[in-house]
């Protein structure tokens, strides 16, 4: 089965990171080709895996370039069986390729519809709107998400899978001696793009209560520029910021703990990544998280205002420590990558039956 993955860009997001993963995880269950409109990061991920990329608008073209590229894209798709659109943009690519050549159309949806209605995000909205009414099916990987969509079409939940990494991957020297130097201290890791609907900066808010803990951010974003001024003019020694990281198991396997502050997600895969290198994790109380995750000693569910609260939960799951071994942590099994492909190809097989 040949399917054919359309998103809008491949730059350091989750959902890109999701894409990714399912196509260089397909292990011959499908085929997969990709169609972005912009590139980014996971393009060379993509190549080097030998998965054929399509940017549609590369840097420098216009949008009647890209325009062109699509329809010449959609008259030579003859072999594709399936599309899988990711986001409203990436739907919408897929729409039109649909809309051209008859092929069947799966929908993935990644967040909760709750925070871009027609009022927030009005083109977004639009552009969600046109791609569940043309898809022939959804997927979300929540069942909060769920609950938010009206649809009569079928509506498949497919939760987030990771693959627990070879042990390899997890040690690096140079990421202990400087993010991690002192083995008496406890450390906190976040990793997570520092944009909305993220909270770093309710973090750093933590931190400055915290100062015995070490607090360490791993990832890229907007909010990136405002948080070194802040470390660097409250003295938030403390904290440190490593910017993004193609590796992130070394930062979780010298942590003793996970946190993660956000308004809204889908599901986040930085939290299961913790979860499988058996990692108690600290996250926001929200509905698309507290549907999957039970509470207790090794997972706090938090509010994003209340800081005293975020570091107490912080001391307690800190205090639980690291799974003795984390290829026997929960996680590795229930959020498994191999589930979230075989569960993916079921649902694709389906739709390219007419199901």
């Amino acid at each position: 089965m040949m399917v054919l993955f359309c998103i809008s860009d491949l730059r350091k997001g989750g959902a890109e990171k999701v894409l990714t993963a399912l196509c260089t995880h397909a292990g011959g269950v499908y085929t997969p080709r990709v169609v972005a409109l912009t590139g980014g990061w996971y393009e060379r991920v993509l190549a080097d895996a030998g998965i054929r990329v399509d940017v549609l608008r590369p840097a420098g073209a216009s949008w009647f370039s890209a325009v062109r590229r699509l329809r010449a894209l959609a008259a030579n798709t003859g072999d594709i069986d399936c599309i899988y659109g990711f986001l409203p943009l990436g739907g919408c690519i897929g729409a039109a390729i649909k809309w051209r050549t008859g092929k069947p159309l799966l929908y993935a949806i990644r967040s909760s519809l709750r925070y871009f209605g027609l009022m927030k995000q009005p083109v977004r909205w639009l552009l969600h709107l046109i791609s569940l009414q043309s898809a022939d099916a959804s997927t979300v990987n929540s069942p909060a998400v769920k609950q938010h969509l009206r649809t009569r079409k079928p509506v498949h939940i497919i939760l987030n899978g990771v693959e627990a990494p070879p042990p390899d991957r997890c040690e690096d020297d140079s990421v202990r001696r400087e993010f991690f130097p002192d083995d008496k201290r406890a450390y906190v890791v976040s990793v997570c793009s520092l944009r909305p609907p993220r909270k770093p900066s309710t973090l750093l808010d933590v931190a400055a209560t915290m100062r015995e803990v070490g607090f360490v951010l791993v990832g890229d974003g907007v909010y990136l520029p405002r948080l070194k001024r802040r470390v660097e003019s409250e003295g938030l020694s403390n904290v440190a910021l490593a910017g993004f990281r193609e590796n992130v198991w070394p930062f979780l396997r010298y942590a003793q703990a996970f946190v993660l502050l956000t308004d809204h997600e889908g599901f986040p895969n930085s939290v299961l990544e913790a979860m499988v290198m058996g990692l108690p994790v600290v996250i926001s109380d929200i509905p698309e998280v507290r549907g999957v995750l039970t509470p207790g000693n090794r997972c706090a569910l938090v509010k994003n205002r209340d800081i005293a609260g975020i570091a107490a939960a912080i001391m307690r799951t800190r205090e639980a420590g690291p799974h003795a071994d984390a290829r026997k942590a929960p996680a590795a099994d229930a959020f498994s990558m191999a589930a979230m492909v075989r569960e993916t190809a079921s649902i694709l097989g389906r739709v390219a039956d007419g199901g």
